[in-house]
């Protein structure tokens, strides 16, 4: 299906807003952020609606995605997957660990339950030595693409939370990947 938003002024803020059928809520506002596939509800109109967020931006964990090489390490490097997880899980963190990920068959089906995976985070952390793995810099190269916050793992220390986040399931027509919508306040 081939959704066409309508776009009006919000009335809450009076910034431009789509109306996005593929919501639950027919005429939420939602800003969409410029050159990128992110969107914000509008957190007037949420003030407003018996919207509540999910955490709020003091508790409200970034999803992170650990890339790093695998490919002919041995045991593909868990080790330093899990001993990473686990260091950023123990700073508040949801943490996406493709080492964590069921067996594949080949390279190419493990990039293909790691690529959603990884669109469904706000950053990627990269293990040492992730410009060497073919893995990494495709996963790389999709973060780029998709505005991701791209940062080495090591530097990430502790959790810095910039909006309150309310999570609006998805209907089974939209196709975005990740399966939710993460909204915030924009600005």
């Amino acid at each position: 299906m081939n959704h066409q938003p309508k776009a009006g002024r919000c009335r809450a803020c009076t910034k431009l807003w789509e109306d996005c059928s593929a919501l639950p809520f027919e005429t939420m506002p939602i800003h969409r952020q410029d050159g990128t596939d992110a969107i914000v509800i509008c957190t007037e109109y949420v003030k407003g609606a018996n919207v509540v967020p999910s955490k709020s931006p003091a508790t409200a964990p970034h999803r992170i995605y650990l890339s790093g090489p695998m490919t002919g390490l041995p045991d593909f490097n868990y080790p330093a997957f899990n001993a990473e997880a686990a260091r950023l899980r123990a700073l508040g963190y949801h943490v996406e660990n493709p080492a964590e990920n069921p067996p594949q068959d080949s390279w190419e089906a493990y990039m293909a339950v790691c690529i959603p995976q990884m669109a469904n985070c706000d950053t990627i952390a990269l293990l040492p030595g992730w410009s060497e793995s073919r893995g990494a810099l495709r996963e790389r190269q999709e973060a780029v693409r998709l505005g991701m916050t791209i940062t080495p793992a090591a530097k990430i220390i502790a959790r810095r939370v910039h909006h309150e986040h309310v999570t609006v399931p998805r209907s089974e027509t939209d196709q975005r990947p990740g399966g939710r919508y993460h909204v915030g306040a924009s600005g």
